[in-house]
């Protein structure tokens, strides 16, 4: 495993063994029988709930008065004049309107979100009705209106009835008493724990972090910081905070030259003597753009708008005399220049006087976190030092010197809220769930969640008989090419694979992809075979995303060939084992069956017909406008081992998939031809990518949308409304277990045993709805994270227990491999589906899915224009629409 060491950092830095760490107890014996046992969580329980009642402001312009007595709050207003965009920034106007400007404003302690609300366990003494506004000067000079650094901050009280938790343990007794009334006590207490550490340490919206234990990452201008991720949970009768480890990147602190020097990979400080319009020029503006740094000539700290060439050389006009920068730092701050003809800082905004200063007068910030895509090229150094053992793991969590539980008696917000936290975390029952058996033609019993396709037959071996294979690398030819085609040919004949010769092996050229595949399907064409049972092996150079683009848009959309892509750095180290992985996907494009899952679960699923649905929203990062992906896919088997796929766009960010109704048509229709008309008596959905605090909403609409199927469109044609079981599936959230060295969880590596789950009634599950957490494959490296499934629909009375089940067997039908993965295959699938929205566009079409293509520079102000989009978008070829396209 990856460790990485950097200059100036250790590798690790992690928490030493001791006894302000905590380790699970090697053996536990709980009630519940023989598969039952004890794991430590990352959890620590809220041992007493805040004892004081709090009143709610907000920041907003004009005053609003919302009245919400159900929540018993009350809700203040807030707004800063001029907008402030920066969450850092808006909290340091908030800081200084407390300590310096109206002090006997707050007679407590005032909680800030960061947005526009803002809570005290004291009623602030607002004058007029209820709001007050106060001017924040950020500078040392007096505050104006209209001046530069002075903000006007206006606050209002909106409501009467403040926040009360003395009812929270009365409601969390009972699952989905007030939901809304749990939420925002959550909300508060979240705000709580995270003010103190916030306000201490660099942070983002969801974790804070520290240095220690930083890694630098040499060449990249970065280092790695690790940090802790915080959050309320409520439970059964409890609530809990969620402490787990985080990691994120940082720009190198320091000297704005050695900065640059690194990033630009060069130990010489004369390559920063870039021409303006270079390529490295515009590498490095782009990197520094909006750094924070302290500049001693001026003794303040400014940010970074741009790079100017040459900047010592820079001329400007002082009390009418012309003199350059390097001219002016000598003769008024007698700093002599060490490097003459780089690049320097430029401070001023586009419309402003320039202002230029030599990048040697410039000292990073400490604590600017990286907000840009890092770069691909450091992945697996971001990889190595974010992988932790599972006792690593939880020796950060628990060491109370570095983790906030260490933190949470000092912080001054949890004390004078009256709230108590416990020092250790919750340790809970669950059980081992039996391991299905994975029938090929011969069954196996997976062992630690994996097995061996070694020595095995197919279940349902498709024909391998019409294939061609081609090359767009340079480094591998046709005799190489020919070789390593007859090795996996060996491997698909070995596992029961009809295999013919090759339509055709050649070489093409990776700037004209097309010329190459229309000779291949030309021939084919001359020999009359049927496209549907073809399929082309092609060797991509290891970087070549834009290239594997076009060669899935010509074979997915354009001419309704499969294609299967290999990487070229793949081909220097395959094996058997490789081979016999690519045979596993040809199997399954082809429509063969690769293997089944025999278990009690999988029997009742074949007892009625039973339609199983994953579905999924994929959205674009932060700053792009392109549209969000929906997919669905659905099982056509009665083994639930293949599926189809439907994907469509749908407006950016949109949570709901917003022709649900018509995609689940289509899969309805589908099986219903499969088998001789009968539409599905039973509809099990699992749905991806629903955040905890959207998916009660989303859930709701997306069920509404179902119902209409049977109940409005097509209600003639179902002779009894299907039952519906709505089941979400989360993987984003950070509960993690940790066995004992001697329980029999425990996979021999700190890791739960694949199939661990938790028990329905344990004390953890949510007050929300009913819930657990699956285990469903084995960690390869550091700690593994279980999935999250929370059930909100359940006509065929599965319950907990039978979803548990049903999904670990899902978990062991994923085709592409010999193990069980950690949410099941459909939700796999429709994850996958959404990935391959780009295909769906011409690679010469100016709407396509690169990160870069479309970063909305203005905001968010711009009127996104959906219809464009969807001219464009090409759904999949027909004859691949039954198909495992998307594998």
């Amino acid at each position: 495993m990856h460790r990485g060491r950097g200059r100036g950092g250790p590798s690790r830095g992690g928490p030493r063994a001791s006894g302000s760490s905590f380790r699970p107890p090697p053996s536990e014996t709980p009630p519940g029988g023989s598969n039952a046992t004890m794991v430590t969580t990352n959890l620590f329980p809220i041992t007493k709930l805040p004892n004081k009642k709090y009143w709610q402001y907000e920041l907003s312009k004009p005053p609003l008065l919302l009245v919400d007595p159900e929540h018993r709050c009350s809700f203040y207003s807030t707004a800063i004049t001029p907008e402030v965009k920066n969450f850092a920034r808006r909290q340091e106007i908030m800081a200084r309107l407390k300590t310096n400007v109206a002090p006997d404003l707050f007679q407590s302690l005032p909680i800030y979100d960061g947005m526009k609300q803002v809570y005290v366990c004291s009623e602030l003494k607002l004058h007029g009705s209820g709001g007050g506004k106060y001017l924040v000067s950020m500078n040392n000079s007096p505050p104006q209106v209209g001046q530069r650094g002075t903000y006007e901050v206006r606050l209002t009280k909106t409501s009467a009835v403040p926040v009360n938790f003395s009812d929270l343990p009365r409601l969390l007794k009972t699952r989905g008493s007030s939901v809304e009334a749990i939420t925002v006590a959550t909300n508060l207490l979240q705000l709580i724990i995270k003010q103190a550490s916030n306000q201490n340490h660099p942070h983002n919206a969801r974790s804070y972090f520290t240095d220690q234990g930083k890694m630098i990452v040499q060449g990249s201008g970065l280092e790695l910081l690790r940090g802790f991720f915080q959050s309320v949970r409520p439970g059964i009768n409890q609530m809990y905070i969620n402490v787990d480890t985080s990691m994120t990147a940082a720009y190198r602190p320091g000297n704005l030259v050695d900065l640059c020097m690194d990033f630009m990979n060069t130990g010489n400080a004369r390559d920063l003597a870039l021409p303006a319009g270079s390529r490295g020029f515009k590498k490095l503006e782009n990197f520094v753009k909006k750094i924070q740094v302290y500049v001693s000539s001026m003794k303040r700290v400014k940010v970074i708008r741009g790079l100017e060439p040459n900047a010592d050389g820079f001329q400007f006009n002082k009390d009418g005399v012309a003199m350059t920068v390097g001219t002016y730092m000598k003769s008024v701050h007698n700093i002599d220049l060490r490097y003459r003809g780089i690049v320097g800082a430029k401070l001023s905004g586009p419309n402003e006087t320039p202002i230029i200063v030599p990048l040697e007068v410039c000292m990073v910030q400490l604590g600017q976190l990286y907000k840009k895509r890092f770069p691909e090229e450091f992945t697996s150094a971001a990889v190595g030092f974010a992988t932790l053992k599972p006792q690593e793991r939880l020796d950060w969590i628990s060491a109370r010197g570095l983790a906030p539980v260490g933190d949470y008696a000092r912080s001054e917000y949890i004390t004078e809220s009256g709230m108590e936290i416990a020092t250790q975390p919750k340790t809970i029952q669950g059980k081992v769930l039996d391991i299905p058996s994975v029938m090929f033609k011969g069954e196996l019993k997976p062992q630690n969640g994996a097995w061996n396709v070694l020595h095995q037959h197919l279940n349902e071996a498709a024909p391998f008989t019409t294939w061609a294979a081609v090359t767009f690398a340079d480094r591998v030819h046709r005799a190489a090419l020919e070789s390593h085609m007859k090795s996996l040919a060996e491997c698909c004949s070995n596992l029961g694979m009809k295999v013919g010769p090759p339509v055709k092996i050649l070489e093409g050229g990776g700037q004209y992809p097309e010329r190459a595949l229309k000779e291949i399907i030309d021939e084919a064409a001359r020999l009359g075979l049927p496209k549907n049972l073809f399929i082309v092996l092609i060797v991509l150079p290891t970087n070549a995303a834009d290239l594997r683009t076009q060669v899935k848009h010509w074979g997915d959309i354009e001419n309704g060939v499969r294609t299967q892509c290999i990487r070229e750095s793949k081909l220097f180290k395959a094996n058997n084992q490789y081979w016999n992985n690519i045979a596993l996907k040809l199997n399954a494009r082809l429509g063969g069956r690769n293997f089944v899952v025999k278990s009690p679960a999988m029997a009742r699923f074949r007892c009625e017909p039973t339609i199983i649905m994953g579905a999924d929203v994929g959205h674009p990062g932060p700053g792009i406008q392109r549209p969000s992906v929906a997919s669905l896919v659905w099982s056509t088997d009665l083994d639930a081992s293949k599926y189809c796929a439907v994907t469509s766009i749908q407006h950016p960010r949109l949570e709901r998939i917003a022709d649900l109704e018509g995609m689940a048509e289509i899969a309805i229709k589908d099986f219903a031809s499969r088998f001789g008309g009968t539409p599905p008596s039973r509809i099990l959905f699992f749905r991806d990518g629903l955040s905890e605090g959207e998916y009660k909403k989303t859930a709701q609409e997306e069920i509404q949308m179902l119902e209409n199927i049977w109940k409005v469109k097509h209600s003639n044609k179902f002779p009894k409304p299907p039952k519906l079981t709505y089941v979400i599936v989360g993987k984003g959230h950070h509960l993690v277990f940790f066995p004992g060295s001697r329980n029999a969880a425990n996979d021999g590596k700190g890791n739960c045993r694949a199939g661990f789950v938790t028990d329905q009634n344990t004390e953890i599950a949510s007050a929300l709805a009913p819930d657990f957490y699956l285990m469903s494959h084995q960690a390869i490296l550091g700690t593994s994270r279980s999935s999250h499934y929370i059930l909100l629909r359940d006509d065929n009375n599965e319950g907990i227990a039978g979803i548990q089940q049903l999904a670990f067997s899902l978990c062991h039908v994923y085709a592409k491999a010999t193990r069980s993965v950690s949410i099941p295959a459909p939700v796999y699938y429709a994850d996958l589906a959404c990935s391959r929205a780009g295909f769906h566009f011409s690679p010469r079409s100016q709407h396509h899915f690169s990160d870069t293509s479309s970063v909305s520079s203005g905001g968010g102000g711009r009127q996104f224009d959906l219809e464009q989009w969807t001219q464009e978008y090409r759904p999949i070829n027909h004859s691949m629409q039954t198909s495992m396209y998307f594998l």
